[in-house]
């Protein structure tokens, strides 16, 4: 069980006379006080009211606080026995591996779930193996770490072959390869990130420099398990323009730029169907002049408005990248050839 206060902020008074005030905040993603069917807040103010003079009433608070705070699991989660996670398995396996298991995960504001305790697989359907944030793709042993409680019986070994950990029913993992299609995969909400990741709305993104071009930046990525971060909506758009604003340091104080893996080398924007971006975002990256199928997220420092720039493999001129968990590896970086 979480500490209480790792999830609740309160500021009491020590004065418990009308007119005193509690200031409180729930703190993380998807946390809110409340009853399940009733009010949910995510912060507020409570205040001590004088009580009815004819009645003889006490002072009273106008609402009833309802903590610590908990996560809202969202429609098809279930809560941990904790009351700290919220927990979804998914009915269908992904067709792109564990690069598809986040893009789900991601689309409905969840990560990969991390495994804390082995009741987290109770609702985990027997025969079926799950797709988790246990990885050990880019590091040489598995992060998170996988609690002991958890067991293997066969392909135990978690190795360059097999560097994706997947958990099944009967609190069992097996190490596997990340491309396979025919697994399933397990979703948490509140959203896990490493440490130097900056997280939004089930994604994870890290801000990379020293990079020449495109290939450098997409390796850069690779080497933490990442790829070049596929913005499919205006809003991760402006997440990331954000992102650029705060923390590229750039000598042309016009605009800051940075390499991104929104293309159309293939001859269209979605990777084979991995990535769906939005009418909004390919209106905006518009299309290709020759050998410029790559796109540069461009910020004017000025005014913090953002575009999507054409670049060669050459990066044009940009040094900064933004990486996104879990991508695609082994991405070829060329130009699909017009027969």
């Amino acid at each position: 069980m979480k500490d209480w206060w790792s999830t609740t902020y309160l500021e009491v008074v020590a004065d418990r006379r009308p007119g005193a005030l509690v200031h409180y905040r729930c703190i993380g993603d998807n946390m809110l006080e409340g009853q399940p069917d009733g009010e949910l807040t995510k912060s507020g103010v409570v205040e001590c009211l004088e009580g009815d003079p004819i009645q003889g009433g006490s002072p009273r608070w106008n609402y009833t606080l309802t903590l610590p705070c908990k996560p809202n699991c969202p429609l098809g989660f279930v809560l941990n026995n904790d009351s700290t996670t919220c927990f979804s398995f998914s009915d269908s396996p992904t067709e792109f591996g564990l690069a598809g298991a986040a893009q789900k995960c991601g689309q409905v504001g969840a990560s990969l779930a991390v495994l804390r305790e082995p009741s987290d697989l109770a609702f985990a359907l027997q025969g079926n193996f799950y797709y988790t944030a246990h990885t050990r793709r880019g590091n040489t042993t598995v992060i998170p770490k996988l609690p002991d409680t958890i067991t293997c019986n066969t392909d135990c070994d978690v190795r360059d072959e097999a560097e994706c950990v997947t958990v099944g029913k009967n609190i069992l993992f097996r190490a596997q390869d990340c491309e396979d299609p025919t697994t399933h995969y397990m979703c948490m909400v509140p959203q896990w990130c490493p440490e130097d990741y900056r997280r939004h709305k089930g994604f994870c993104y890290r801000l990379v420099n020293h990079v020449n071009n495109f290939t450098e930046a997409l390796a850069l990525c690779e080497n933490d398990g990442a790829a070049l971060t596929y913005p499919e909506t205006l809003d991760a758009l402006m997440f990331l323009t954000n992102m650029i604003m705060e923390e590229v340091i750039d000598v042309n104080t016009n605009q800051k730029t940075a390499m991104i893996g929104l293309n159309d080398a293939t001859g269209e924007w979605t990777r084979g169907g991995l990535y769906a971006p939005d009418a909004e975002v390919l209106q905006i990256a518009d299309t290709s002049p020759p050998d410029t199928h790559w796109r540069l997220l461009t910020v004017d420092v000025s005014t913090s408005s953002y575009n999507l720039t054409p670049a060669t493999l050459a990066g044009g001129g940009a040094t900064w990248a933004i990486c996104q968990l879990h991508g695609p590896l082994g991405e070829c970086l060329s130009v699909k050839l017009t027969p």
